[in-house]
């Protein structure tokens, strides 16, 4: 009986969810560039000078920007759109675009 107790509650456990423990995201503020700016920069994984610099680098045009990384681009105004770009090791950089 308690051999059959103890198997029913390992089961249980094995079906549940692990609770998932992401890492915290960064609050990288904004970036100015030329009248366009970059808006609500945060990050994953990455530290905010980082995405500064790979920002920076994507912006005026330089592939070394965001090399090694898949972008999402949501268009969420006239001249706004929303960016996700991921990265291996769970790294992630966020931002808004606006004029």
């Amino acid at each position: 009986m308690k051999k059959t107790i103890a198997t029913a509650a390992l089961a249980l456990a094995l079906a549940l969810p692990a609770s998932a423990s992401a890492a915290p995201y960064r609050e990288c503020g904004d970036i100015a560039n030329d009248g366009a700016y970059l808006v609500n920069v945060t990050t994953r994984v990455v530290s905010c000078s980082t995405a500064r610099r790979a920002l920076r680098l994507m912006w005026y045009g330089k592939s070394s920007g965001l090399r090694g990384y898949h972008c999402r681009n949501r268009q969420i105004g006239i001249e706004s759109s929303d960016v996700r770009c991921t990265a291996s090791g769970g790294r992630v950089i966020r931002y808004q675009t606006g004029a």
